[in-house]
């Protein structure tokens, strides 16, 4: 086993469990990523970053998503090609969740040039959005969710209003909010429409991955010995699963409801808030 580089070994936990981690998310960042050739001392620095505030640093770096992070961190190092591979899985992905809305003025591919621009160098005095991604998601969630924010600024640059905020998707609030109640009282039956789309166009293992996490209540590690595969795995997994889901259902819910540009932001936090009860829900209903 390879020595734990310096970043990994100040962290408080059993070295050798660091390095067993830190080895396997290298060895799965490196083969998701052929030809990227980040320094492991430059990737270790930031799965350290990313893992620092965890009670259990060894636990968090398990179930990092190694080639998301890798990725990211090539790109903001300069590695030749990481660019272009995020602007393919992550930037022109993102077109996906969001074209299916109502732009208006808002030219999508205007958004996505902004987009890479803040990911990559920032504006002004703050640093690229890119160095902000701490694999507490997917890369390309992350991506989708600043696009959403770029179309809303320019919808409203260009006098494009929100709906009243009594009424509107202006501000989604968390589960249990009076005006979160009234969105799905309003939208509720496009919601779950949308959402049953979006569920059956997961893979059958996606489907029974939800179904285990959501009704059979299994964390992880129960899931990773069911499937006969690293928890880690496991998670990155589950991860996409929902990833997907998410996606499928923004396209879906953008299709029926047609929402101007300035509710996109709103939809999508909206979507991110139901997602686990509509799932839930739409699973046992199914018998699934």
């Amino acid at each position: 086993m390879a020595a734990l580089p310096a970043s990994l070994a100040a962290l408080p936990s059993a070295p050798d469990r660091l390095a067993a981690a830190f080895e396997a998310l290298l060895t799965e960042a490196r083969s998701a990523h052929p030809g990227l050739d980040l320094a492991p001392d430059s990737f270790a620095a930031a799965v350290a970053a990313s893992v620092a505030t965890a009670e259990d640093p060894a636990a968090a770096l398990e179930a990092l998503p190694a080639a998301d992070l890798w990725l990211a961190t090539a790109a903001l190092a300069a590695v030749p090609h990481a660019v272009e591979r995020l602007d393919e899985q992550c930037i022109r992905g993102s077109k996906l969740a969001l074209a299916r809305f109502e732009l208006g003025s808002v030219n999508l591919d205007d958004v996505l040039q902004n987009v890479r621009a803040q990911l990559l160098f920032g504006t002004g005095e703050r640093p690229p959005k890119l160095a902000q991604y701490a694999g507490r998601g997917s890369l390309r969630g992350f991506v989708r969710v600043l696009a959403a924010r770029e179309i809303v600024a320019l919808s409203r640059r260009a006098g494009n209003s929100p709906l009243h905020d009594d009424h509107g998707l202006d501000r989604v609030a968390e589960v249990g909010d009076p005006e979160l109640a009234s969105l799905r009282a309003r939208y509720g039956v496009e919601f779950k429409a949308a959402f049953e789309t979006a569920l059956s166009r997961l893979a059958p293992r996606q489907r029974n991955l939800l179904r285990h996490q959501l009704l059979d209540d299994l964390g992880i590690d129960a899931i990773a010995a069911l499937y006969g595969t690293h928890r880690a795995t496991a998670a990155r997994w589950l991860a996409r699963a929902r990833e997907d889901l998410f996606d499928h259902t923004a396209a879906e819910l953008g299709r029926r409801l047609r929402l101007p540009a300035p509710e996109i932001d709103s939809v999508l936090r909206l979507i991110g808030s139901q997602l686990d009860a509509s799932v839930t829900r739409i699973l046992r209903d199914q018998g699934a």
